[in-house]
């Protein structure tokens, strides 16, 4: 039987995993591989269905620092990766982006969706993001 694995996120790039729902929780943090996000809050964090060894993290970045708040491990948290792509184009005039929430629909395809509408679509797996569109932002009118 697979070992079923829980994670949280935090603030200062902290994740944790909880196996098999017993025992301690473990620190497998973003920034154990990625030390630039030592200050950046995660926002969300989801498994791939099919592998929780697999897993995406959102949040805060910010490109003078060449982090992007999108981050996968393949390997339960052991290590950490930067995906490509073009989704960090959605920064602010002084580089500061933010991803709020990520949604894994299979092993292939995640969404993601970030600050000020933006969209951004991962259809291989989590390799790369690329932007998919802005969202208009308003108030509803009654």
């Amino acid at each position: 039987m697979a070992l079923a694995k829980t994670y949280t996120v935090g603030d200062v790039g902290g994740v944790r995993r909880l196996d098999n729902l017993t025992g301690a929780w473990n620190d497998v943090p973003v920034t154990n591989t990625i030390p630039a996000i030592a200050g950046a809050l995660l926002l969300d964090v989801e498994t791939d269905p099919n592998d929780g060894d697999k897993v995406f993290v959102v949040g805060e970045g910010n490109l003078q620092n060449n982090i992007f708040g999108i981050y996968v491990s393949t390997n339960g948290g052991t290590s950490w990766y930067v995906p490509g792509g073009n989704y960090q184009t959605n920064a602010d005039p002084q580089g500061s982006l933010r991803w709020y929430e990520v949604y894994v629909l299979d092993s292939l395809n995640i969404f993601v969706a970030g600050e000020n509408g933006y969209i951004a679509i991962s259809n291989d797996g989590g390799l790369t993001f690329n932007l998919s569109t802005q969202l208009q932002i308003g108030r509803a009118h009654v």
